[in-house]
């Protein structure tokens, strides 16, 4: 059974993606750096019936990510917003960021698509709003679990880019 793994996991996108491939009968493990944090995170699929469990893990701990990820992941999805694709003079720290991010994720892709592992990007233009159309955090985290699905190319979008 594929677990899907969240690092960095929240209340908005994350627990709606969670909750998304929970349904699909995935098991989930929700990473965040915080113990506390992880067990309110668990409560909220736990109610739908969807088997979650909190992992530690911090992204600036090179060895204790490595190791919680070999324990629970085989799919690696990178969720941006547009700055990964156009940068933007207003939001200069972000945009080198997720740039950077964007190009070590296609470089994973590439790597490791001969071990059957899937990196992909998501790319959500604009920010994430309850009552946003495309950017509600239940509208892309159908995103997340087609890609998974799926398993074609590396960048996806989850409504088109603003102009």
């Amino acid at each position: 059974m594929t677990t899907f793994a969240l690092v960095g996991a929240g209340p908005g996108l994350g627990l709606a993606a969670a909750r998304r491939f929970g349904a699909a009968g995935h098991r989930v493990a929700l990473l965040a750096r915080s113990l506390q944090h992880q067990d309110d995170l668990v409560a909220e699929p736990a109610r739908e019936n969807v088997h979650a469990r909190g992992l530690t893990a911090d992204v600036l701990d090179p060895a204790s990510l490595t190791a919680t990820l070999h324990e629970v992941a085989d799919t690696l999805l990178f969720v941006n917003g547009s700055d990964a694709v156009h940068p933007n003079s207003e939001r200069a720290g972000t945009s080198i960021a997720f740039a950077a991010e964007s190009a070590y994720a296609a470089m994973l892709h590439d790597a490791l698509a001969d071990q059957n592992i899937h990196a992909a990007q998501l790319v959500i233009p604009g920010a994430i709003r309850p009552d946003a159309e495309h950017s509600s955090p239940d509208a892309p985290a159908e995103r997340p679990y087609a890609i998974h699905a799926e398993r074609g190319g590396f960048r996806h979008y989850a409504e088109p880019m603003p102009t």
